[in-house]
């Protein structure tokens, strides 16, 4: 009996991938800052620009997050944005009392965020899925032209 071949990277993408719940996050959060990338070469100020607003803010604000939590999270939404949603990618930094919330939008609405599946070694597309589990939740929606995808980084569920 001969084995089965082990599927190809798009079979398998295909078929274990898993599509994130629409829905804007909840109401109530204050904006702490705001990005516009042009280009993944931005992402180094992107993550300069929220260890300096997290540090602005105490960073305690929001106990047991530390803010390298929330800027892989930020790296992550944003790459996958301007990957696959195209430029410019707007992220915002926004606060409750309780968590941070990450807003990336991008003009993309047709690429869909996937939480990616079974991956061979080296085949990447693990941006949301290290995001899905740093984060309280994890969503997208459309607005006009424009896709956001949001997580929430926190102690408790937002």
């Amino acid at each position: 009996m001969v084995p089965a071949m082990p599927p190809e990277p798009s079979d398998v993408r295909a078929h274990d991938d898993a599509g994130l719940p629409t829905g804007a996050p909840t109401a109530g959060f204050s904006l702490l800052g705001a990005w516009r990338l042009p280009s993944t070469a931005g992402l180094a100020g992107l993550r300069g620009g929220l260890l300096d607003t997290l540090e602005g803010e105490g960073a305690g604000r929001v106990r047991d997050v530390t803010s390298q939590e929330v800027v892989l999270v930020a790296s992550e939404l944003t790459t996958n944005a301007l990957e696959h949603g195209g430029a410019p990618a707007d992220v915002r930094l926004l606060c409750d009392s309780r968590c941070y919330l990450l807003d990336v939008a991008d003009p993309g609405v047709d690429a869909l965020p996937v939480v990616a599946g079974v991956r061979p070694a080296g085949a990447g597309g693990f941006g949301l899925l290290i995001t899905q589990r740093l984060s309280e939740s994890l969503g997208w929606y459309a607005d006009g032209p424009t896709k956001h995808v949001w997580a929430t980084v926190g102690p408790h569920p937002c």
